[in-house]
């Protein structure tokens, strides 16, 4: 009885030292650095998770293309995914965007979203169409925004108070 205690012991034993010896392996490789991400768009959705912003990496995700574009993050999303636009598109969250955007890249810029319409017949057609309302605003806004970060009174109140642009609206004149 003894000798066959003693053999399931050691059997038992080396089990778990195979076991624990294969877990080691496998923290030891989940906690070495991932290579670098070689994307910006992959930094981007990595410095998110970092800051425990899954639910965006996840809209980013839906995204059928996403890139940076001039001075934009451009996000194409698909009309089935629209709801996925709807959350990235949110004021604070389009502003955690926009500073990790920076922190990436080192440059300020904007984020576009775009929902592709399946009924538009061709790429060409779209391009001679004007604008949509949607896009207009958002070319407005874009313009706006630079002219008030070339403004010199606005860069010496962003200097001084150490602040940053968050929204530009367009004040109309006092009558």
């Amino acid at each position: 009885m003894a000798a066959s205690s003693r053999a399931a012991t050691e059997s038992y034993s080396a089990a778990a030292t195979k076991t624990a010896l294969a877990s080691e392996a496998d923290t030891a490789t989940a906690s070495e650095p991932a290579s670098e991400p070689t994307s910006e768009l992959e930094q981007i959705k990595t410095a998110l998770g970092i800051r425990r912003k899954m639910l965006l990496v996840t809209a980013l995700d839906a995204a059928g293309q996403a890139g940076i574009e001039g001075n934009e993050l451009c996000l194409e999303f698909a009309p089935e995914t629209r709801h996925f636009r709807d959350t990235l598109a949110k004021s604070d969250n389009v502003k955690i965007l926009r500073e990790v955007c920076k922190e990436i890249t080192g440059r300020d810029l904007g984020v576009r979203f775009v929902v592709n319409d399946p009924e538009a017949s061709t790429a060409s057609a779209a391009a001679n169409a004007p604008p949509s309302k949607e896009e207009r605003e958002r070319r407005d806004k874009q313009s706006l925004r630079e002219q008030a970060e070339k403004d010199p009174t606005v860069q010496q109140m962003l200097k001084t108070f150490r602040g940053e642009i968050v929204d530009v609206k367009r004040v109309e004149p006092a009558k």
